[in-house]
């Protein structure tokens, strides 16, 4: 393959040892023979990474997925907010803190697409804006709303609506529309029988609340449905 050692790289190699399996037969105490085994080293070498060297051309893998590039349509309206949300990226859990006031995201590689990673980014946003007073305030997020099934049901609902009429808007309605509607019915489930209608209408207006503090004016929609409209076309 051609190519050599980094030179400051020759010093953090790795040491690998080969071994070969030694088998041997010992009377045992009752007259038995018995097997005995152990792995004798016989050989050592030192081994560098690809990233140690220079001049060496690694051949793509023909399995491996194609990079996850942004959606324009998604980044633009999210960098018109009027207050920038805190993104950490690591983990494998998509969530909110209301403590930290911030958003914890798995690494962009981890996603299948582009689209599932807008709308999760979207849905932990949607949940976001009710940190603040200065956004859509919802007081249940910061008073331990997890212990209570019917307002995380409400919430979790009326944030993944808000989702689904954001990706729609700009112009992405496919599996994750799909995915939306699984949600928002996997969490119905957790409302009280005794407040599930009062609680739909609050749903529908806090998701409509949400949508109107995120997106931005129709006329700047219809542009990032065309963007999404030619990225998809593109992507064909």
């Amino acid at each position: 393959m051609g190519g050599r050692i980094n030179k400051t790289e020759w010093r953090h190699s790795i040491p690998i040892c080969l071994y070969k399996l030694r088998e041997w037969t010992v009377e045992g105490s009752d007259g038995d023979e018995e097997t005995r085994r152990c792995l004798v080293p016989v050989r050592f070498f030192k081994m560098w990474n690809s990233c140690q060297t220079e001049g060496i051309e690694i051949p793509k893998d023909p399995s491996a997925k194609a990079p996850i590039l942004p959606l324009a349509a998604v980044e633009d309206p999210i960098e018109a907010m009027p207050e920038q949300p805190r993104i950490v990226r690591g983990g494998n859990r998509a969530f909110f803190s209301p403590t930290d006031d911030k958003i914890m995201l798995p690494r962009v590689e981890s996603f299948t697409s582009a689209e599932e990673e807008a709308s999760t980014r979207l849905h932990e946003i949607c949940h976001w804006t009710g940190g603040s007073d200065s956004r859509v305030p919802r007081p249940h997020i910061t008073e331990g709303y997890h212990y209570d099934l019917h307002q995380r049901g409400t919430e979790e609902c009326a944030v993944e609506l808000a989702t689904t009429w954001i990706m729609a808007a700009l112009g992405f309605e496919g599996e994750t529309l799909k995915n939306s509607a699984a949600y928002i019915k996997s969490w119905v489930g957790h409302l009280r029988e005794d407040d599930t209608g009062r609680a739909i209408f609050r749903i529908a207006s806090t998701s409509q609340r949400i949508y109107d503090y995120l997106m931005p004016v129709e006329d700047e929609r219809e542009e990032g449905r065309a963007r999404a409209k030619s990225q998809v076309t593109g992507a064909e």
